[in-house]
């Protein structure tokens, strides 16, 4: 996770948040401070490369995204 973050120059929420955007993943973070809540907005500028998507994605050993993908459940 630092790794990409490191690469894309973003913090690892944002990158978080950018991974389930583009998975098509419904998130809805939370904070209550200002500056985090700033932080977290600041995820459509940038995107990540298909090398980060999928590194992101082997991180996932409990199958959980998968099952998320699979049908909507909202």
């Amino acid at each position: 996770m630092r790794r990409v973050a490191e690469r894309a120059g973003r913090t690892p929420a944002q990158v978080l948040l950018r991974w389930c955007l583009q998975q098509g993943i419904p998130v809805i973070p939370k904070s209550t401070h200002r500056e985090r809540i700033a932080e977290n907005a600041r995820i459509f500028d940038f995107a990540l490369s298909d090398a980060d998507m999928a590194e992101l994605g082997g991180l996932d050993h409990t199958r959980g995204t998968d099952r998320a993908l699979e049908r909507r459940w909202w």
